[in-house]
């Protein structure tokens, strides 16, 4: 069986000033790069998850919904979440809507 390889962290061009590509070549290329999946994981936000998932179907590549916050804390890194099931991704997206939610209430000092 040959190896297979996802990438776990991507942008789109859903991100702002990180990411240039639509979803939709992304998705082409991986499939064409013969990746088994990829995931897109966009700043604070799920934004182009559902485009995603359906040209990723189409191109033949698994979908991987996620997302990268950063955190409040100055000295803390990005935090890559990245869902592993269609239930996970049925959880995090309450979860990013409530932490973006709470952010914006919240602004940073």
């Amino acid at each position: 069986m040959p190896a297979t390889y996802a990438e776990l962290h991507s942008h789109t061009n859903f991100s702002f000033l990180h990411g240039a590509s639509p979803v939709e070549d992304m998705a082409e290329r991986a499939a064409a790069l013969g990746l088994s999946g990829l995931a897109v994981t966009d700043h604070d936000g799920l934004y182009g998850v559902v485009r995603f998932a359906t040209a990723a179907e189409a191109a033949g590549i698994r979908p991987i919904i996620g997302v990268e916050i950063e955190l409040q804390d100055a000295a803390a890194q990005a935090t890559i979440l990245v869902a592993a099931s269609v239930v996970v991704t049925a959880i995090l997206v309450p979860l990013v809507t409530a932490w973006t939610a709470r952010r914006v209430a919240q602004p940073a000092q």
